[in-house]
């Protein structure tokens, strides 16, 4: 049986989750930007920036294969799924559950990032 080793398998959705949580976080900065006045959306802004950081850094380390990507993709879950509480959406944070149970449990994530 081969190693699981490096970006594959099951963690190609995780990552394509973190790409597609920054586009929208951008999208939606843009939009609060242009439809708004800047003071009255500033705690938007401030969420959605947090949205896009997170999820940024992670996939930095995941490409990097760098030891605190597992910690940097359940934190970044764990902040995304908080703050679709706060907004009152609930499907994250399901979504933000069982990908915080892969990275924990994972033998590939455990043999990928290692560096």
């Amino acid at each position: 049986m081969t190693e699981l080793k490096g970006i594959g398998g099951w963690m190609i959705l995780p990552i394509i989750g973190f790409c597609l949580t920054i586009f929208i976080g951008l999208l939606d900065i843009s939009e609060l930007l242009t439809l708004y006045y800047f003071s009255d959306v500033m705690e938007l802004v401030i969420l959605d920036c947090l949205i896009i950081a997170f999820p940024l850094i992670t996939l930095i380390m995941i490409f990097k294969e760098k030891k605190e990507a597992k910690t940097w993709a359940i934190v970044s879950l764990i902040v995304t799924g908080g703050v679709s509480l706060l907004i009152g959406d609930y499907f994250p944070v399901i979504g933000s559950t069982i990908w915080i149970a892969y990275f924990l449990n994972s033998k590939r994530v455990e043999n990928t990032f290692v560096k």
